[in-house]
């Protein structure tokens, strides 16, 4: 990023944490990060990646592209030429937000179509359970038949055809 808007996305940071009435380390822990990374980026020592800068803005309830801009601000002291205008940036922001939202749904739906072909598979796998444990009791009754421990009128009582 930018010098200028790493100094703004830094501002924002602290402003949006303030406003959601938020300690540093409340804040980290909400976000799953340490204090010193909260004050880091506050302090402009250390950049959020994307992912951390979009769960801050789902958090504090404000726009993703508010970090981006840069007006009812007070500039920083470096900050002496007008700000660039990041509508190309964010506009690139929001695509590649869509992009993700598209890409976790087909994610999403891979994933349900497995789930249903696991469902199917336990269905089918319990039906050949069940089968087998019938030919396993048929089984022992015709070797019980055999050894002459029943009779064969006992494995018709049973249902057992021979």
């Amino acid at each position: 990023m930018g010098e200028v808007i790493a100094e703004n996305i830094a501002r924002k940071i602290f402003l949006a944490r303030k406003s959601a009435d938020l300690s540093q380390s409340k804040f980290a822990k909400l976000l799953n990060v340490s204090q010193n990374t909260i004050s880091q980026w506050e302090t402009n020592k250390r950049e959020p990646d994307f992912r951390s800068l979009y769960e801050i803005a789902k958090l504090t309830g404000k726009p993703i592209a508010w970090f981006f801009e840069n007006h009812d601000d007070t500039p920083t002291e470096k900050q002496t030429t007008p700000t660039h205008d990041n509508s190309a940036k964010i506009k690139k922001l929001e695509e590649d937000i869509g992009m993700m939202k598209e890409l976790c749904n087909a994610l999403l739906d891979k994933l349900n179509i497995q789930i249903d072909e696991a469902k199917k598979q336990t269905t089918a796998l319990r039906r050949i359970e069940l089968r087998l444990e019938e030919v396993e009791k048929k089984s022992s009754m015709l070797i019980a038949l055999e050894a002459g421990e029943i009779k064969r009128e006992e494995l018709k009582d049973m249902g057992v055809k021979n």
